[in-house]
């Protein structure tokens, strides 16, 4: 399950996650218009992961948090304050 914190952010998001192995990921962030406005690449270690993100640099609005992980992607909403 991810969780995207605060749902409400102005400076850092952070991101959370628990994985069952090791592998990359890619974290995207878009706006509502599907735009990528930031991509990460990261390590997931098995287990929880925490990635802080920084939104400073976004426009205040509606943004999706999308993690690519083996195949599969998890989204959350969220705002940029």
């Amino acid at each position: 399950v991810l969780k995207a914190f605060p749902t409400v952010a102005s400076t850092n998001l952070t991101v959370s996650l628990a994985h069952h192995k090791s592998e990359k990921a890619r974290i995207i962030v878009s706006n509502m218009n599907g735009s990528v406005m930031l991509a990460e690449e990261k390590l997931m270690n098995k287990g929880l992961n925490q990635i802080v993100l920084n939104v400073s640099g976004l426009s205040a609005g509606s943004y999706v948090v999308q993690v690519q992980l083996g195949g599969n992607t998890l989204s959350q909403k969220f705002i940029r304050q």
